[in-house]
């Protein structure tokens, strides 16, 4: 008769004696799963008729919370798991659906603070301040927030042909006084990209500081050997705002409120050194009753007719601008990808005056970054009033700022009001229409 084969105890701690299968798997070489999953299953089955049974009997029982550390009364704390998922349910749905909150509100003057007056044209005012803001045009960042109250934009592509914005601000910093509205001065601007070597070189040819999220590097080159004031979100994020409502990157915001307390807190002296475009008398050109200014004669140069409408193609769909002439108002209302151009708060998007810039533009890299000619001369595109004059715009150097000419070689006045300059190279298609 075999002998039936006994454990030995004397090596085992009596906890695990009690579990005869801790000694077959150390006397066995490999790992067993069949064995131990044949030793788990009436645990599992416990377990779970246990779990069924409560669920049983979860009306009757919901507030009899009677906590037990032991497995076979697990299901005990069903009920209070389920509260806690409740809780943590609602704190979520709070946080991700709670009303829109508006990123231009926050920022403090205190005593530095802007004082509020009428609404004054940076480009004509020799002692203001103009804030370049680099604004982004990628469809996932429309619609815009402040586009509409750019005294000068320049439009411009960057890579995949993808335009951007850089809109110039109206401050007077050099007599402690904000001459414009007080919805201007609270009204975001944005969503705010990184900056271009280009874009940097128009900013800089008006003094202007640039506010950007970033760059690439040939254009922090540009910022760290300039005198320029530069405002970096990177390293002064306390000037910019983060909205809840929109995605990452396009959701980085400002307003005048920050770049004239950047000014003022960081360049106290900052001084303007420059002179601005040429403007036509407004002593002589009666305002419409919506307070626009008509012109009483035709616009300075050799006028080529009367011109309705401007098409500029960026060669992307997305980025097909079309520029209507509006006699009412005379101005310009933009539109982009078939619709109106329109800022989040529903401002339209117009200007005064247009112009089309043409230059070089050359991809200069894998990235698909662009190099474009910023200086030096070549053809232009001036419309306002309706009309259309051909000339050629100069810009002799580093120090000078861009000027407008007509065929005639004088330099071109313009109207009071907004200026948009697109910028386009030869294989950029233009059209206009009466």
């Amino acid at each position: 008769m075999m002998k039936k084969f006994k454990t030995p105890t004397h090596k085992w701690p009596k906890s695990i004696r009690k579990a005869d299968w801790h000694f077959k798997f150390k006397k066995e070489p490999r790992f067993n799963l069949k064995k131990f999953w044949d030793y788990l299953s009436p645990h599992l089955s416990r377990i779970r008729r246990g779990f069924a049974m409560r669920v049983k009997g979860l009306q009757t029982r919901f507030f009899s919370f009677r906590l037990k550390v032991g497995m076979e009364r697990w299901g005990d704390l069903l009920p209070v798991l389920i509260i806690l998922g409740l809780v943590v349910f609602s704190v979520i749905f709070a946080v991700i659906f709670r009303p829109p909150s508006s990123p231009d509100k926050s920022g403090d003057f205190g005593e530095a603070g802007p004082k509020i007056e009428e609404r004054v044209f940076c480009l004509e005012n020799a002692t203001s301040t103009l804030f370049a803001v680099m604004i982004d045009n990628m469809i996932e960042s429309r619609p815009p927030l402040g586009l509409s109250r750019a005294e000068l934009v320049y439009e411009a592509p960057t890579e995949a042909g993808i335009t951007r914005f850089l809109a110039f601000y109206c401050l007077q910093v050099s007599t402690s006084e904000v001459s414009i509205s007080t919805s201007e001065v609270e009204t975001s601007i944005g969503p705010i990209r990184s900056l271009r070597p280009y874009f940097f070189e128009w900013a800089e040819e008006w003094d202007a500081p640039v506010a950007h999220v970033g760059g690439s590097p040939e254009a922090m080159a540009r910022v760290k050997n300039s005198n320029v004031p530069d405002l970096d979100q990177y390293y002064n994020g306390g000037y910019f705002t983060r909205s809840p409502d929109r995605l990452a990157p396009h959701n980085v915001f400002t307003n005048i409120k920050k770049l004239t307390l950047f000014l003022n807190n960081k360049f106290p002296n900052f001084k303007i050194e420059r002179e601005g475009w040429k403007y036509k008398d407004k002593e002589y050109m009666p305002l419409t009753s919506s307070g626009n200014i008509y012109p009483l004669s035709e616009p300075e140069g050799r006028v080529e007719g009367s011109v309705s409408e401007i098409i500029v193609d960026y060669l992307r769909p997305e980025h097909l601008i079309k520029w209507v002439y509006n006699k009412n108002t005379n101005s310009y209302l933009r539109y982009q990808n078939g619709a109106e151009h329109r800022d989040a708060d529903g401002e339209k998007i117009s200007a005064e005056n247009v112009i089309i810039q043409i230059t070089n533009i050359e991809v200069f890299d894998e990235i698909g970054r662009r190099k474009i000619r910023t200086m030096g001369e070549g053809k232009a595109m001036v419309f306002q009033d309706g009309k259309m004059m051909r000339g050629t715009w100069k810009r002799p150097g580093k120090n000078s700022i861009t000027r407008f000419y007509n065929s005639a070689g004088e330099e071109i006045q313009f109207n009071f009001g907004k200026i948009w300059i697109e910028i386009v190279s030869e294989i950029h298609k233009i059209a206009v229409s009466n």
